[in-house]
């Protein structure tokens, strides 16, 4: 109540899914983002409309991942939105929150704000993060980068920007993953020099209950 008196339009939080905490929460008025996830989620209104129009195009802006990203990240990363490998680097697959994962990337800038940053943000206006990039190096090849490149489904025409303080062309040798269910993400790649390399065969589950798995592709610019 106090939420939608203050013109709250969305909550998101994580529990074990059928817990004691879970069933409580349903109570109160938070449904699963999907069958299975202990990730929940309680909009004012309906979901589809809220998503519409916190999502819609608008101006929006590309800044280093910091705080002001933090409280409304989980919006899109929770989201059904194509594309299941959303940051390799972060190892955030499927439908997830970013609550706890961006917190060590917040803070290790905040701590070494002289360093190089490892992480971007797309936010609109309204809040709304519409896109993320992140370059790390890689957990399995350290001579070579790891490129994260996700963003919602009306908001690819502006990849570039995400990418482009990375200086790919000045980075050296970095590789990218993504999958056979995000084809914007593909096209972005592939115009900011990227080649895709080989392809992990129904590599990845599509959704918690693992009911469908899709392919990971995985690109290389050299």
């Amino acid at each position: 109540k106090h939420f939608r008196a203050r013109g709250g339009k969305a909550l998101y939080l994580g529990t074990e899914h059928g817990s004691v905490a879970y069933r409580m929460y349903a109570k109160q008025g938070f449904v699963g983002i999907e069958d299975r996830s202990g990730y929940m989620t309680c909009t004012a209104g309906p979901l589809e409309r809220f998503e519409a129009e916190y999502f819609a195009k608008g101006p929006a802006t590309v800044s280093v991942l910091d705080w002001q990203h933090w409280p409304t990240a989980s919006a899109l990363f929770a989201g059904a939105f194509p594309g299941v490998v959303r940051s390799s680097n972060l190892r955030l697959h499927g439908r997830t929150l970013t609550e706890g994962p961006f917190l060590p990337v917040i803070r290790e800038h905040r701590r070494q704000p002289d360093a190089k940053p490892k992480a971007y943000a797309l936010q609109k206006d309204n809040g709304a993060v519409v896109g993320f990039a992140m370059r790390d190096i890689h957990p399995s090849w350290p001579d070579a980068g790891q490129l994260d490149l996700w963003c919602h489904p009306d908001h690819w025409d502006r990849a570039d920007e995400l990418i482009a303080p990375f200086d790919l062309s000045a980075a050296g040798r970095t590789i990218a993953y993504g999958d056979s269910d995000s084809p914007q993400r593909s096209r972005a790649l592939a115009a900011a020099g990227f080649k895709p390399i080989g392809t992990l065969p129904r590599f990845v589950a599509a959704n918690v209950a693992k009911t469908r798995f899709t392919d990971v592709i995985v690109y290389d610019r050299g």
